[in-house]
């Protein structure tokens, strides 16, 4: 186990002290500030004007790292902070593997600010919004670091007896943890936040369901207890749902960690050896909608997620899918409504392809009043095509 990383030295900190105290840059274009050039060229840079560098690492497909580029690298305040202090830029986390290694990142977005010489500094993670993000780097350019941050935002938290304020710092002080190769503290973190913290929070039900397992896997690549520790969740999972006291819960759970450690194919085996009927099978069906879709097991997928259903869900999230960020800012409009359009189209797949026709038509009609632009009926399409069901498409 790494141990915490040792202060910077006292000629480091008179350095960024400086970097904090330089005059207000002009104000720049919004998210210009990021340079079209390598690490290695913006650590050249940054040596001759004698500023320190910000390797964004992302992926083109990281959520959070396109909302970072719709809200905090597009904030002036933040390019006007930046330009006098770092040199910046964007590293592709699917293609700069060595850079990936050399830094240990393990989730998107990760944030290093490193010297000219390479060496890191400080490291964010996650999504950083303009004020979480100034704040952290005038205290990194003041010698804090990314571990007593997030210490200091858990005892906050719980001291004022913020529930979800204590599931979000906690989750973020096991990402600093992990990072930071403390990797026993990270993964008895994580595991709290699975087991007690987020059970009951509906808040953070997506989160425990998505992210959270995904952090606990990548911990295990470094750290094998933490593969262990699924492995022994999801057993506990599967001899509860054999048995007489099963719950939604449990085949929740028997799904996530299934899919966490990519054994997605032992949910369709376990229900499949139960009998039609059988309370067991409904339950953890629910739960297996897109492993049948993907196998095109459409009478299953339709009964996993029933037409009523997915036109609730079609309704509720043209209503508030996009939600209110969104007023504000095209792009998060366009992808909260492909969202909603792109679940609809797969349980408008599943009703096709089971041969529920009115069912089929029905839900088409409405989503296509949600929305009836190009690329939503290209969605639509698709779907039916995936099905073998393009006689459904009428209308453009």
């Amino acid at each position: 186990m790494k141990p915490e990383r040792p202060r910077l030295a006292v000629v480091m900190i008179l350095v960024l002290a400086a970097a904090l105290a330089a005059p207000r840059a002009r104000a720049a274009e919004a998210a210009g500030f990021f340079r079209d050039e390598t690490a290695a060229a913006a650590m050249k840079d940054a040596a001759a004007e004698k500023k320190i560098v910000l390797l964004d690492f992302t992926t083109a497909y990281c959520g959070p790292c396109k909302r970072m580029d719709l809200t905090t690298w597009r904030d002036p305040a933040v390019a006007a902070f930046l330009v006098d202090r770092a040199v910046a830029v964007k590293v592709d986390g699917d293609k700069e593997t060595k850079l990936v290694a050399r830094y240990h990142v393990n989730l998107y977005p990760t944030m290093i600010f490193v010297r000219p010489d390479g060496k890191e500094i400080d490291r964010l993670l996650n999504f950083q919004s303009s004020a979480q993000f100034l704040a952290a780097f005038k205290d990194t350019l003041s010698g804090g670091t990314a571990l007593k941050r997030a210490r200091a935002e858990v005892a906050a938290a719980e001291a004022s007896g913020d529930s979800n304020g204590t599931l979000k710092s906690r989750l973020n002080l096991a990402d600093v943890l992990a990072a930071q190769g403390l990797s026993a503290q990270a993964l008895a973190q994580y595991l709290w936040l699975f087991d007690v913290g987020m059970k009951k929070t509906p808040a953070y039900q997506g989160v425990r369901a998505s992210y959270l397992p995904v952090d606990i896997r990548a911990l295990g690549r470094t750290y094998p207890p933490a593969l262990a520790a699924l492995q022994e969740r999801l057993d506990a999972a599967e001899r509860r749902l054999r048995g007489p006291a099963f719950t939604d819960d449990d085949a929740r759970d028997f799904t996530i960690l299934n899919w966490a450690l990519e054994e997605t194919a032992k949910g369709p085996r376990l229900y499949d050896s139960f009998k039609a009927g059988d309370p067991r099978r409904a339950v953890l069906g629910r739960q297996l909608f897109d492993e049948f879709l993907k196998a095109r097991r459409y009478t299953d997928a339709a009964e996993a997620s029933p037409a009523p259903r997915v036109d609730e869900e079609l309704a509720a999230c043209a209503k508030t899918g996009w939600g209110p960020k969104a007023e504000k800012d095209a792009e998060m409009r366009r992808i909260g409504r492909e969202f909603c359009i792109e679940r609809a189209a797969e349980g408008i797949e599943a009703l096709a392809g089971a041969r529920d026709d009115a069912a089929a038509r029905a839900l088409l009609k409405h989503a296509r009043a949600v929305d009836d632009e190009p690329w939503a009926r290209e969605i639509l399409r698709r779907h039916l095509e995936r099905a073998g069901r393009k006689d459904l498409w009428s209308g453009g």
